[in-house]
């Protein structure tokens, strides 16, 4: 049986693909699959995975519901024992990262369904972040955290729920507090490489991350009570506002300086 199956779900990201394959393939651990999932890309990333040289990918491309949909299937497809989710782009930390993983996760609780490492990002590779686990079920702010699903290696057969497509942004943290239990088994070394960005990031997303949050809270135990939700209300507010100033504080230097560069022009 396989032992370690990682999952990539894409949609016209064959540069993307590339690096995450390049990962993969300078691993000195060899009993893993890459199941890649195409949401129908027209850039190329079929003919790049059709002359694929190594079998131990395999791979659909059809349309799917979204991110948590491509996931979903991911999950149908995978064989090995523990899946990890990596991005298009997301590379593995050292050619060495999946046997360390496969040596610490024989040691995981049997009852534990996800085990997590460190994560780093492209930009700042050097910096390895750990998720704190006592936030897991804490709703005091609805800002309470799970590990990045590229630094997770779920135990497959303890899997009971889906993700939910529904979900546009944090499907992935619903996905693990249902399947979780609040237990996670940490593995102490980084595992993730990541791509900075994300739809979980930068203000677009903001209010409707929000509404996800608080779509989560009343599905999960325990459920916040309306205190709750008054104070963070607040808390988003002073945020909001936080953010309108320091925009106009610096669309008020921009002004400045333009004008004061025409000043001395003429």
């Amino acid at each position: 049986m396989v032992e370690i199956s990682v999952v990539t779900v894409c949609l016209n990201a064959v540069d993307g693909l590339r690096s995450t394959s390049l990962s993969l393939m300078e691993q000195s651990f060899e009993s893993f699959e890459w199941v890649v999932i195409d949401g129908g890309s027209t850039d190329g990333t079929i003919a790049f995975l059709n002359d694929f040289p190594d079998l131990r990918l395999r791979f659909i491309s059809e349309p799917d519901g979204g991110i948590y949909d491509a996931m979903n299937k991911g999950l149908a497809m995978a064989a090995g024992r523990w899946v990890i989710f990596l991005g298009a782009g997301d590379t593995l930390y050292s050619s060495d990262t999946l046997t360390a993983c496969s040596d610490r996760l024989h040691h995981a609780p049997k009852d534990c369904s996800f085990a997590y490492g460190g994560v780093s990002y492209s930009g700042t590779r050097t910096r390895v972040m750990y998720w704190n686990s006592e936030k897991t079920r804490h709703f005091e702010d609805l800002t309470f955290s799970v590990p990045s699903h590229s630094s997770i290696f779920f135990r497959l057969s303890m899997l009971q729920r889906h993700f939910d497509p529904s979900f546009r942004i944090l499907g992935d943290r619903l996905f693990m507090l249902q399947n979780s239990d609040g237990k996670f088994y940490p593995i102490r070394i980084p595992i993730t490489v990541m791509l900075e960005g994300g739809v979980s990031y930068g203000s677009r997303n903001r209010w409707r991350k929000r509404l996800e949050l608080i779509r989560i809270c009343k599905i999960c135990q325990p459920r916040p009570n309306f205190t709750h939700y008054v104070r963070v209300f607040a808390v988003w507010s002073r945020d909001d506002v936080k953010q309108l100033l320091l925009f106009f504080l610096k669309f008020n230097t921009t002004v400045r300086s333009i004008l004061k560069n025409s000043n001395s022009y003429w």
